[in-house]
């Protein structure tokens, strides 16, 4: 980007976390209407989300697997790009429903690497006027994905 960068975003609609699931001991009437709705719920965010990250330009057919934390990303991009330039991140967070963030990163490392006849640039970022609900949600994401690969490791075993 040419302009000094905005604070971070999300572009699509938080989920209630505390207000989904069943109730535990569904007992009266009230409790499996109140059942129902959050699943209602649930799903149209889900909906909402996914027509919002489509306005956005986010292709979610297309999924590349990047190196993610609160702090920054490395990706493989094709466009060349040099250290201290800022370049614009859309991404989802593939959770449920899926969470989209726009934010800025600064170059700080370009490694340029050819793979598949392709020439490719392995990117180091480091997020920059990132808000703290966005990094939260990038923390909690990370720590998710990171308990699963510790269970998938574990079940290998």
């Amino acid at each position: 980007v040419n302009k000094r960068p905005s604070a971070s975003r999300f572009l699509s609609v938080l989920p209630m976390r505390h207000g989904y699931g069943l109730p535990l001991d569904i007992d009266t009437k009230e409790d499996t209407i109140m059942a129902m709705l959050q699943e209602i719920n649930q799903k149209l965010d889900y909906l909402i989300n996914h027509l919002i990250i489509k306005q956005e330009g986010i292709p979610v057919d297309e999924c590349q697997e990047v190196n993610l934390s609160a702090s920054g990303m490395r990706i493989e991009i094709e466009e060349e790009v040099d250290i201290g330039d800022i370049v614009e991140v859309k991404m989802v967070l593939p959770s449920f429903p899926p969470v989209a963030i726009q934010t800025f990163g600064e170059v700080v490392r370009v490694h340029k690497i050819e793979r598949d006849g392709k020439v490719l640039y392995e990117v180091g970022l480091k997020f920059a006027e990132m808000t703290e609900e966005v990094r939260e949600e990038i923390i909690q994401y990370t720590l998710k994905r990171q308990r699963e690969i510790i269970r998938i490791k574990r079940e290998q075993l």
